[in-house]
């Protein structure tokens, strides 16, 4: 990707999160997944779907008085609308979930970018790390504050170790276009996501950014063994 700004960052850049906020957003992400499957009625819901699923499940924590505390310092924003220079009106850029930490000196967000994953060759693995997926933390149209982000996958058909295995390899073989620092990595946040890996990309030379991938099975032919 020749495309990479060399500029330093300025005193708004978060760099990477702290594992307790990191965890927190695991957690939501995790438990809400069993909310969302609730409303699966196919297995092929569309991306935006089950994204609105996701949203509606931690919103419903939220405003849970038996959530634990922590749950109070946090709001999720689905689709919604990023101000960056270049982008206005209907073409500003509208990342899938961002989960921001309200109690927090400059209100950080966690942003997360979502992809189906099935047989179809327009949710493929390709999709999933290309212009539209993955590039877009790696360019800086999305995240350019933060060190860190997030990519689910929605499975839809096989199991989660298959579709790890597909899109760890897509990555390898476009790591130079993605600009893979260094070999991916397996990572267990919580246990309820065990098929979870991150990958670190340079994005500008005092500015990379680590990317968390994500896999939730929703199909009934798609492995379940993630919750």
């Amino acid at each position: 990707m020749n495309s990479i700004k060399q500029n330093k960052p300025d005193s708004t850049y978060f760099g990477v999160f702290s594992e307790s906020f990191r965890e927190h957003v695991h957690i939501l992400i995790a438990e809400d997944y069993s909310f969302s499957l609730s409303k699966i009625t196919s297995d092929n819901n569309e991306e935006t779907d089950i994204t609105g699923y996701i949203t509606e499940g931690i919103e419903q924590k939220y405003n849970n008085r038996e959530s634990p505390r922590w749950c109070s310092g946090y709001v999720v924003k689905e689709d919604n609308p990023q101000n960056k220079q270049g982008y206005r009106g209907k073409n500003r850029l509208k990342p899938d979930i961002i989960i921001e930490k309200t109690v927090m000196r400059g209100r950080p967000e966690y942003i997360l970018e979502a992809k189906r994953l099935n047989r179809s060759s327009n949710h493929a693995a390709g999709v999933y790390i290309g212009k539209d997926g993955m590039e877009r933390f790696i360019d800086g149209r999305y995240g350019e504050r933060y060190g860190e982000a997030g990519m689910i996958g929605y499975v839809q058909s096989d199991s989660l170790s298959v579709w790890k295995e597909k899109i760890q390899k897509a990555i390898y073989q476009k790591k130079d276009r993605l600009n893979l620092k260094s070999e991916q990595k397996n990572v267990n946040i919580i246990k309820k996501l065990p098929y979870e890996w991150k990958s670190e990309h340079e994005r500008t030379d005092n500015n990379n950014i680590l990317i968390f991938h994500i896999l939730l099975a929703y199909s009934k032919k798609a492995s379940t063994s993630n919750i």
